[in-house]
């Protein structure tokens, strides 16, 4: 059986969770790289891992990784590179980049060379060159370059793993998809007790929770995917057909579940509900109106996870006053429970008052952020603040 060697991008500090993620799906030879995962698959494992990884940004098949010296000893080996046995000359291509190198002060500019050498290959072999398309390619190039590590491969994916293609509505400042799948996966909860979400904005923590508590593979709506367009892969319609029944038909149910849900705005808790529906999990969800800070709330779950409004969807004047409040409604509403809490705001658990038993660093769109675990006691801050003096 035909074996590739495959690449998994993935949100910053979430580089272990996908390689276990991974590797629970046959993915073999795991080893992590920055914001990135390497391992080896079959054809069959390439096509379910397209369709079942919730933690990864793309997949990539590697064709070629190498050592440089200077950019034009990039650009030589770039260029030798038999780009004609893997795509045929009337595909557009597109190339997209990570790019950590003291070679590159400038992305962008290596991905030009890498362009350059694709373009200059196919008009040496084939006397024709492929076009650009940044919008809508055919086939999807990717560059990572560590430092004089240089490693080349196809993404197989297309567009962005993070498009679930659920979210028809949202909220000003949305979490991406992947991320939250991410937060979910990394933190304690058992992945199938029912969790609390407030301030949940359109509903994407709490929609790929229920993903993940049904066994619903969070692409499997996906219409196409990158490697489609390439025929090396040597990839038939009919074996993504019978690895797409067998992804359905692990789908499990779970009525116990529940996703309990608020948020102060109704039109996110629309939005909530229109995008559960799309995502075939709607009925694993309790929406409710409520102001987290102000009405009382019966909390039923054991695990809460809240994303904050990072003072885009919501105006936040004095933070450490906003987390100390949050602090005090967490102890009065939801004493006993495990939260976490993802936010730009890096001394949140200090002024909740207590301590984070997790910790890690990553980003949330352009913004860096803090995602922190914490045990809710039973009782009030001052008394916290007293007794830990």
């Amino acid at each position: 059986m035909k074996q590739f060697n495959i690449l998994c991008k993935c949100f910053m500090g979430f580089e272990e969770t996908l390689k276990a993620e991974m590797e629970k799906l046959g993915v073999r030879k795991c080893e992590i790289l920055r914001r990135a995962v390497k391992g080896h698959c079959s054809a069959e494992q390439l096509i379910a891992i397209n369709y079942q990884l919730r933690t990864a940004l793309s997949v990539q098949v590697l064709i070629k990784e190498f050592s440089i010296s200077s950019t034009e000893d990039f650009y030589t080996k770039a260029f030798n590179i038999p780009w004609e046995e893997y795509f045929h000359e009337n595909k557009s291509f597109k190339i997209d980049n990570t790019v950590f190198s003291t070679f590159f002060n400038n992305s962008g500019f290596a991905s030009l060379k890498l362009k350059d050498a694709v373009v200059d290959r196919f008009k040496k072999t084939k006397g024709f060159r492929p076009n650009v398309n940044l919008l809508k390619p055919d086939v999807f190039i990717h560059l990572t370059i560590q430092e004089n590590r240089v490693i080349i491969g196809f993404n197989t994916s297309g567009d962005p793993l993070f498009k679930r293609g659920y979210r028809q509505k949202s909220s000003e400042a949305p979490i991406n998809e992947t991320l939250a799948a991410s937060l979910l996966m990394t933190s304690s909860w058992d992945q199938k007790s029912s969790i609390s979400n407030p301030m949940c904005g359109s509903g994407t923590i709490g929609i790929e929770a229920a993903l993940i508590a049904l066994n619903k593979a969070p692409n499997i709506n996906r219409r196409s995917f990158g490697y489609e367009n390439l025929d090396f892969l040597e990839i038939k319609p009919e074996q993504i057909e019978a690895v797409k029944n067998k992804i359905l038909s692990e789908e499990i149910e779970n009525e116990d579940f529940v996703v309990f849900c608020h948020d102060i705005d109704s039109e996110m808790i629309y939005a909530t509900q229109l995008n559960a529906s799309n995502a075939g999990v709607l009925s694993s969800f309790r929406a409710k109106k409520a102001d987290f800070f102000n009405e009382k709330v019966k909390n039923k779950a054991k695990f809460i996870f809240i994303n904050p409004p990072y003072d885009e969807r919501m105006e936040i004047d004095e933070p450490e006053e906003f987390y100390e409040d949050m602090g005090s409604r967490l102890k009065q509403g939801y004493g006993g429970t495990k939260t976490y809490i993802i936010t730009t705001f890096e001394d949140v658990y200090k002024c909740i008052g207590l301590r984070a038993q997790e910790k890690l660093q990553t980003t949330n769109g352009a913004l860096k952020a803090f995602y922190f675990g914490l045990e809710i006691f039973d009782g009030n801050m001052k008394e916290y603040k007293t007794n830990n003096a």
